[in-house]
């Protein structure tokens, strides 16, 4: 009897221990769940913004900065003796080469809304290698892109866009295939005929996240 009791409450020690093993150790997924992937903007000259003059085609490209991404019209600082007026639209480059053929969301952070600027779109548009030089990137902002979402951001809130799973199906694998970068051009609605400069949106980039690190712009496979 004695030898049972013994038995037994060892079986039960042993239970436990399995038990505590089994909890500290990661659950692999199923083969019908997913597992997701964050892409975050690996170079500083991948992500920014470019300002076209008002009803000019020259242009400015900021990168590698402390202010945030601007999206929408503002006007140059008040004490600059020429004061312009500028239509600014972001560009975010993010490597898709491990790409999985998976469901794909846009999340980016809005750090301030100044005026009362319109709803913001999201557009797909070629890839234009790092952005260093304006002439050949602006007019990629005005052909061979394609909408996929739109959002009215607030202040200090993330924006979060999934891709539509008949754009991932074509226009994703159709116009990225050849290539490791996927390009995203953030804009107002029908900012081009708007006159009213001071209007715009502000957005954490991978150099400017002013209130940690993990603010800056991504997108999530899966």
């Amino acid at each position: 009897m004695k030898k049972t009791k013994i038995l037994w409450l060892s079986i039960f020690c042993l239970s436990i221990i399995f038990t505590l093993i089994l909890s500290g150790c990661e659950e692999e997924p199923k083969d019908n769940e997913f597992t997701t992937t964050k892409i975050y903007i690996e170079n500083s000259k991948n992500d920014g913004y470019i300002a076209r003059e008002e009803s000019l085609v020259e242009g400015i490209i900021v990168l590698e900065s402390s202010e945030p991404m601007k999206v929408g019209l503002f006007s140059s600082s008040e004490d600059s003796p020429n004061e312009q007026n500028y239509i600014s639209r972001g560009i975010l480059r993010f490597d898709i080469s491990d790409w999985d053929n998976t469901d794909i969301t846009f999340y980016i952070k809005c750090t301030n809304v100044i005026g009362n600027p319109n709803p913001l779109e999201v557009y797909f548009i070629d890839d234009p290698g790092v952005l260093v030089d304006f002439s050949s990137i602006w007019p990629l902002t005005d052909s061979s892109i394609k909408f996929f979402g739109d959002a009215f951001p607030s202040d200090n809130e993330w924006v979060e866009i999934s891709v539509p799973q008949g754009f991932v199906d074509t226009i994703v694998k159709e116009k990225y295939s050849r290539n490791e970068y996927m390009t995203i051009m953030l804009k107002l609605y029908v900012d081009d005929t708007l006159n009213e400069y001071g209007n715009y949106y502000e957005f954490a980039t991978v150099d400017y996240s002013p209130n940690d690190d993990s603010d800056q712009p991504y997108i999530k496979f899966g």
